[in-house]
């Protein structure tokens, strides 16, 4: 009986340790609460006041000088009369 007292004790001690270690970690948390806030708010208006022109791709052209299609050619090759792509 005095064992199982003590066993409970013990219990309760460890509990109210792990409690005590969960609330000052809750209060820690919330104290950083208004740094981490404001960073996140600096963070997201850093870019709205800064714009830059975007830059669109170039529109191919077609160049008179290439006298050929640039897509790959599907070539056939006959061997005795079997037709073969490829």
């Amino acid at each position: 009986m005095k064992r199982s007292k003590e066993v409970l004790k013990r219990e309760e001690e460890e509990t109210k340790e792990v409690w005590k270690t969960k609330r000052e970690h809750e209060d820690e948390w919330e104290g950083r609460r208004e740094q981490r806030v404001s960073s996140w708010r600096n963070f997201m208006n850093a870019g709205k006041g800064k714009k830059e022109e975007t830059r669109h791709a170039k529109l191919k052209t077609e160049d008179p000088n290439k006298a050929h299609d640039p897509r790959p050619v599907k070539r056939v090759i006959r061997v005795k009369g079997i037709l073969n792509e490829v």
